[in-house]
């Protein structure tokens, strides 16, 4: 089944922004009043390494037959914090790497996986990245052509901070594009929900939840791909996601969520005399955020080494016996 795949991929792109978002969170800095001031805290040189585990099933429906897929992707993100000027705006480069895909338990055929995307960029104590200075020249397969990645990854905190200080209750909204021309096609409500001690380190937690416009991205991926342009799709997505945050450093220490997504398109009768087909796609998806060590972020993204196959030996033939010489038949002489 070719749509939950190229829906997979869909979903790695829109993704992508995850990773990045969770490894550039803000340090909450209490002041005397139960209120909380919110800056990315962290002195230059910095490395922070995160692991994103989703995993859960999609279901495409096709007619009054459904299909059931387990569905499970990794991604791996290193933050280096490179510097921090007197304005307080950080050049940060994130190195995302896509790892295992898999799909009922076997691999997924999507060409993304071990991809690895290098961004520097500028961000500011929000959070929030305002300029990307430079990213690695990549074809990330099925990307829609007119998704912006520039843009994605500009906005891609999704989870930055209000200007104001905050207390435990308050909320506060962000919202960003997926292509260079749409409007808003994700919108948050974060809110700080606790901020407690835990393993000596006092830890905010703040949910973000929200809607993902699926119609925009499946639009977006019409127009640069000749067969969803054929299709006549819509879809929406939710998001309820946790960060919690370590407020001495102002980065991430885990979280999580869910992320569910419905999707219907309409394949149209073709030149082939191909009847119309609705096709309804669900997705339940689950993601852990798991901060790593150097060692693991390094294990878990070595490139995976083939098994080199020796070539076949093919045995000497062993030679024939030899037979001894047939003994000549002994002729008595007549008298």
């Amino acid at each position: 089944m070719r749509f939950p795949i190229k829906m997979a991929s869909l979903l790695c792109v829109a993704m992508t922004a995850l990773p990045l978002a969770m490894s550039a969170q803000d340090a909450v800095q209490p002041s005397a009043a139960p209120t909380y001031q919110i800056r990315l805290n962290v002195p230059a040189g910095t490395q922070h390494y995160i692991g994103v585990s989703i995993a859960g099933n999609i279901v495409s429906t096709i007619g009054e037959n459904s299909t059931p897929f387990d569905m499970k992707m990794d991604t791996y993100t290193k933050t280096d914090y490179l510097s921090k000027d007197e304005a307080g705006i950080y050049t940060v480069k994130a190195t995302i790497t896509y790892g295992k895909m898999m799909m009922n338990n076997q691999p997924m055929p999507i060409p993304i996986q071990n991809l690895k995307i290098g961004i520097t960029m500028k961000m500011n104590e929000f959070g929030q990245p305002i300029e990307i200075v430079s990213m690695d020249k990549v074809d990330i397969p099925n990307m829609p052509k007119t998704m912006d990645l520039n843009s994605l990854m500009k906005q891609s905190g999704m989870t930055y901070f209000p200007k104001e200080p905050i207390k435990v209750g308050d909320s506060w909204n962000n919202e960003f594009a997926l292509t260079k021309t749409d409007g808003p096609a994700m919108k948050l409500t974060n809110t700080l929900e606790k901020v407690e001690e835990l393993n000596g380190k006092q830890i905010a937690s703040i949910r973000s939840r929200g809607i993902m416009d699926m119609t925009k991205l499946l639009e977006a991926a019409a127009k640069g791909n000749p067969m969803v342009a054929a299709m006549k799709a819509t879809g929406e997505g939710t998001i309820d996601m946790v960060s919690d945050i370590d407020l001495a450093t102002g980065l991430a220490v885990g979280g999580g969520g869910d992320i569910d997504m419905v999707m219907n398109m309409t394949m149209p009768d073709n030149k082939n005399n191909q009847a119309s087909m609705d096709i309804k796609i669900n997705t339940h998806m689950k993601a852990t955020i798991k901060v790593l060590t150097a060692a693991e972020y390094l294990e878990a993204t070595k490139p995976a080494v083939k098994p080199t196959v020796k070539p076949a030996v093919k045995p000497t033939p062993k030679p024939a016996p030899k037979q001894a010489p047939k003994a000549k038949p002994t002729v008595k002489k007549s008298k």
